[in-house]
């Protein structure tokens, strides 16, 4: 019986099948003197704890095990402010946005400075709870933010085996509260492109009003994109927000602002 489970053996000739016999006993009288060797604390240790892991089927050996695996790996872990700067670094390397480098950075450093020589997996869920909470004046949008962004923290810590498990996906998000879009009169429209040129943003607010850019991407666009011989806008990978390409015919408006 192995393990509570019955094996079986076939050996060619007898012999073998005796020779296999006896290193099973001597393997048996070894464990059990050893059995019998440990101090008596670490019996009374082992005790309790079988009694616990029995209704679960579990042994004190898997218990260790997953202890090591778990635990132990992720009590070596960097603290969270290396966990932050590598995950930043890697971004940087990655080729990652500015204004996606720059979210990192802003919400996760004061994420790490409020847990200063912690580590992830020494975190509880009500610690980030109350963490999020800390700042009344924040807005469900804001606390939704920077969830976000510990999350994916939690997922690079993850990768890397420095936590057990994701426990910012284990908090429920806030409601942020529905706003009616703001639409421009024909008025204040006119207004904001008889006054751009004064600021230099007549680009900006034409592409804006009349071609539908986002404003992180008329921040990202540049005066090689506009094609005036071809009447559009190229928005390629470096300044569409899911790096998709696309083009933006312009309207004769538009072509007539610049």
């Amino acid at each position: 019986m192995i393990n509570g489970k019955r094996e079986r053996h076939s050996f060619k000739t007898k012999e073998d099948a005796g020779t296999f016999a006896e290193q099973k006993k001597i393997e048996r009288t070894n464990q059990g003197t050893a059995a019998l060797a440990l101090p008596h604390e670490i019996k009374v240790d082992a005790s309790k704890a079988s009694k616990l892991l029995n209704p679960h089927s579990v042994s004190l050996e898997d218990a260790a095990k997953y202890y090591l695996k778990h635990v132990i790996a992720c009590r070596n872990a960097p603290i969270i402010s290396q966990i932050v700067d590598q995950m930043i670094s890697e971004a940087e390397k990655n080729d990652r946005r500015n204004r996606t480098v720059g979210d990192l950075k802003n919400r996760l450093k004061v994420f790490a400075e409020d847990f200063p020589s912690r580590r992830l997996s020494e975190l509880k869920v009500e610690d980030i709870k109350d963490w999020l909470n800390d700042e009344e004046d924040w807005s469900a949008r804001t606390r939704i933010n920077y969830l976000t962004k510990i999350s994916q923290l939690y997922n690079f810590a993850l990768k890397h085996k420095w936590v057990d498990a994701n426990l910012a996906e284990q908090i429920d998000r806030p409601s942020p509260k529905d706003s009616e879009p703001k639409i421009f009169m024909i008025e204040q429209a006119e207004k904001l492109l008889k006054n751009a040129n004064n600021y230099g943003l007549l680009p900006y607010i034409s592409m804006g009003l009349f071609a539908g850019l986002r404003s992180a991407e008329l921040m990202r666009i540049d005066g090689k994109d506009i094609k005036f011989e071809d009447r559009a806008i190229i928005i390629g990978q470096h300044v569409a927000k899911k790096r998709s390409r696309r083009v933006v015919e312009m309207c004769d408006v538009l072509y007539h602002s610049f």
